[in-house]
């Protein structure tokens, strides 16, 4: 089994920080265009002739990419996150339940590559020492057909039926880190937020 890097890793607090900056540069560009157009004041070569609602439809459809990107980034730094702490139970011989468990599944598997939701988040489920931690994992497991959705293009209709937003995954991720066990998840510097 090839040992992950985690150099490359991603990180909620990173994904975070970069959706915040790069909303706030497209709503700033965005009144900025608006503003020009209302005052008659020559415009970029991508906005010239165009209406203010042609560009509040360019800037909304700008930042509805900006959050689906967001999210599926947000989701894909809370499975790094799990899968880090995974492979370092595999790797440390670590004697604790959810360690052992991971290291029965594994010797199971071929290869030693596990399915996220199926195997690591349900072994997690299994073994939670509190209705908060096994509501959190839940929550978890409800949002991967939104990230197989984003991952695969968008290009079936959507199989759930809440709606999402990165505001709705931070919040995903903090339960997480409020409800997994403190001194026993390896992957917590890359959840945290």
């Amino acid at each position: 089994m090839k040992l992950p890097s985690y150099k490359e890793a991603a990180s909620v607090t990173i994904v975070w920080k970069w959706y915040k900056d790069a909303e706030d540069a497209l709503l700033k560009s965005k009144q900025n265009i608006l503003s020009k157009i209302r005052r008659g004041k020559p415009l970029p070569r991508e906005f010239m002739f165009k209406s203010q609602r042609e560009v509040t439809n360019q800037f909304d459809n700008s930042l509805k990419e900006l959050r689906y990107a967001t999210m599926l980034g947000l989701i894909s730094a809370i499975e790094a996150a799990f899968r880090i702490d995974f492979q370092i139970r595999l790797s440390g011989k670590k004697d604790d339940k959810i360690s052992l468990k991971f290291n029965q599944l594994s010797n199971k598997k071929k290869r030693g590559w596990s399915n996220f939701g199926d195997d690591i988040l349900k072994t997690w489920k299994n073994i939670a020492s509190s209705d908060g931690l096994e509501k959190s994992i839940k929550d978890l497991m409800d949002i991967l057909p939104l990230r197989d959705w984003l991952a695969h293009g968008r290009c079936w209709e959507k199989r759930f039926t809440q709606k999402y937003d990165p505001d709705t995954i931070i919040i995903v991720a903090e339960k997480l880190i409020d409800n997994l066990p403190h001194n026993n998840f390896f992957g917590r510097k890359y959840l945290s937020i």
